[in-house]
């Protein structure tokens, strides 16, 4: 689910199935070729997200975010 009303998600669903909840509230049900890519896929909308299902969306998640963190982190130059 997404922070976000239909007409926002919608153009940029692909081939995702998209349904709106509420003026503001939006499912989404996509996939992608691995659980790590579907949660950045799904980071791009720039929203909250809720994972609904299945617990490998949610594992991808938080390792998405350990990643995001170090990388944040970072010296770099």
């Amino acid at each position: 689910m997404l922070d976000l009303p239909v007409e926002r998600v919608a153009p940029f669903a692909q081939d995702g199935v998209v349904e709106a909840l509420g003026p503001d509230r939006t499912r989404l049900v996509a996939g992608a070729w691995s659980w790590a890519a579907l949660a950045a896929s799904l980071l791009r909308f720039d929203a909250d997200v809720e994972v609904v299902g299945p617990p490998e969306l949610r594992a991808a998640f938080a390792d998405v975010a350990v990643r995001a963190s170090r990388a944040a982190s970072s010296g770099g130059g």
